[in-house]
């Protein structure tokens, strides 16, 4: 019992220690707008019910204490309901610092992903409320499948009030993934076979390795960017490579798994069913981002553990790579500017950080250098049509018309199919009086 509380004190302290700094770090990305659209509460707990579900923004410093306290949390909550032993011990190190989780342990906005894993870590730890619990987490898109990892465990039963959350969450689930469908999905998304296979084995394999092994970080990342609309980068993510050989890989181990049945094979089986709904398989959001692998990696890195716990140095080795890593990124959060900043030095080859750049120095009134940088995106993807038509409407600012009309037309010539009447609509403001910028 005392070393039990002597480890959840541990798991807290250096939690608390690691993420406090981030307190000095302002908003960034989504949290701003959350920030400045909600400023009135009917009463206090309201105010710090919707601060706790991300759905408000207090301070910067009290939202970014309550992630590092929550961090904590997960911690603790992997420890006990994983085993109250080394192996979950480890587990819990290993998902507070892996650097893949950033989104999530950093980042304000990522908040949900960390509830959804607090509702399925309660539920194994008290699975009497399991109902309670994981009808909480089905409220966020998070929680619709990855109440299925409880199967393979000695909980497996759990699943079924996971599965009886999702039926009741239904017509949410259709609604919601048919609105981001139109929002993200493009006319070739829409096309089932084969190729999809290859993406989502190639995705499964990606997310995987980042999470073991952390070898770019980013808010945008170029790895499948844009592979539905436009033609250069659809071929490129439709190849076979190393990814889909991981991923292969990794799934043939887990279907060995099944018939030699372990705590490595149940790791596999928990992150291969949280990660699946963001395998691009059926896409309804953004092609990559590092949190929608945090609720997996619980998964992936207790199967890791596993592996590595009887092993010292191994174990010194991982943790030491993961929390220098997360500590020399963390910094890409303080603010606007720098997220971006580091988005670009970590995956250069990424067309939409330089364009996300770009604008950011347009609004600032940088017009010269935001031309420079979309021009650096036209050279990394020069099929993307709203990096041309920005290019065009700046080029009219600066009252060279016959070169902007070049761009225009060329952006005409690569408009993605199914977006031809927002497109044209684009086209004919920007040619006018309006010239707006494409986001």
């Amino acid at each position: 019992m005392a070393g039990m509380i002597e480890r959840i004190c541990v798991l807290l302290l250096v939690n608390l220690a690691f993420f406090w700094r981030t307190r000095r770090f302002t908003y960034c990305s989504d949290d701003i707008p959350v920030y400045n659209a909600c400023r009135t509460f009917k009463n206090k707990w309201e105010k710090r019910f919707k601060q706790l579900i991300a759905y408000a923004r207090i301070t910067p410093q009290e939202d970014h204490a309550l992630v590092a306290i929550l961090n904590g949390i997960v911690a603790v909550l992997i420890y006990l309901a994983l085993g109250k032993n080394d192996i979950s011990f480890l587990t819990a190190l290993l998902v507070s610092f892996c650097p893949a989780n950033n989104q999530c342990t950093i980042w304000v906005s990522g908040r949900w992903y960390v509830l959804v894993t607090c509702m399925i870590l309660l539920s194994f730890i008290f699975p009497y409320f399991a109902p309670v619990f994981l009808l909480a987490g089905s409220v966020h898109p998070a929680g619709w499948f990855s109440s299925l990892v409880f199967l393979g465990s000695s909980k497996w039963y759990l699943a079924i009030i996971g599965i009886a959350c999702m039926l009741y969450q239904l017509k949410t689930i259709r609604f919601m993934v048919d609105r981001k469908r139109k929002m993200e999905a493009v006319e070739e998304d829409n096309n089932i076979n084969g190729n999809r296979i290859v993406i989502a084995i190639k995705t499964y394999g990606f997310y995987a390795t980042l999470l073991l092994i952390p070898f770019k970080l980013t808010f945008y990342h170029s790895f499948l960017h844009s592979m539905a609309g436009n033609e250069i980068l659809r071929k490129k993510a439709y190849k076979k490579d190393k990814w889909f050989y991981i991923g292969c890989s990794l799934l043939a181990y887990m279907l060995y798994s099944i018939f030699h049945w372990s705590p490595v094979g149940w790791g596999l089986l928990w992150y291969s069913i949280a990660i699946g709904p963001y395998t691009n398989l059926y896409r309804c959001q953004q092609e990559i981002a590092e949190r929608y692998a945090y609720i997996a990696s619980v998964g992936l890195l207790f199967a890791l553990a596993n592996l590595i716990v009887s092993y010292p140095a191994l174990v010194g080795i991982y943790l030491a790579m993961y929390v220098t890593r997360l500590w020399t990124y963390a910094p890409a959060f303080q603010d606007d500017y720098w997220l971006i900043e580091y988005a670009v030095c970590e995956d250069p080859g990424a067309w939409y950080a330089w364009h996300t750049r770009a604008l950011k120095r347009f609004d600032q009134g940088c017009i010269r250098e935001a031309l420079n940088m979309w021009v650096m995106a036209k050279m990394i993807s020069p099929r993307e049509f709203k990096v041309l038509v920005n290019i065009g409407v700046i080029l009219k600012l600066m009252k060279r018309d016959d070169e902007a009309e070049k761009f225009f037309k060329e952006a005409e010539a690569n408009i993605i199919p199914g977006q031809e009447e927002m497109a044209n609509a684009i086209l004919k403001d920007a040619r006018g009086d309006k010239r707006p910028l494409c986001t």
